[in-house]
């Protein structure tokens, strides 16, 4: 059986890197073929393959925030036998506006406790659409 704290870990560790910005550590828990993908209607939703794209993906929406994106706040987790999901405060700025809520990412792991899948599922969708 997977080690459920080893993977929660894992888990932390890849979401404080990239709520830092810290692209470089961040890739390096991810499989070779990562999938990330970004409910919604919007400029950064959609799906991303392979670890360049997810970097890009999560360097864009940096971008695209002016750095103020942050999930200040981990409320809580939850680890199953092969993904580990966490509960955040987040809040960020786009031209202009404010969003404040939360958000779940899933992350799924591979055999190799690689980060497989990631999704990202917010609060207000529609608030993060606009």
């Amino acid at each position: 059986m997977p080690d459920s704290t080893h993977r929660l870990a894992r888990a932390q560790l890849f979401l404080t890197h990239v709520g830092r910005g810290d692209f470089v550590r961040a890739i390096d828990l991810l499989s070779e073929n990562v999938t990330y993908r970004a409910q919604g209607n919007n400029a950064l939703a959609g799906l991303f393959t392979g670890r360049d794209a997810v970097i890009r993906h999560l360097t864009e929406l940096v971008e695209r925030t002016k750095g103020t994106f942050e999930a200040f706040k981990w409320e809580d987790w939850l680890i199953g036998e092969h993904h580990v999901v966490g509960l955040s405060s987040i809040h960020a700025q786009s031209h202009g506006r404010i969003y404040k809520g939360r958000s779940l990412t899933v992350l799924g792991f591979n055999v190799a406790e690689e980060i497989e899948h990631i999704t990202v599922f917010f609060e207000d969708q529609n608030a993060i659409d606009r």
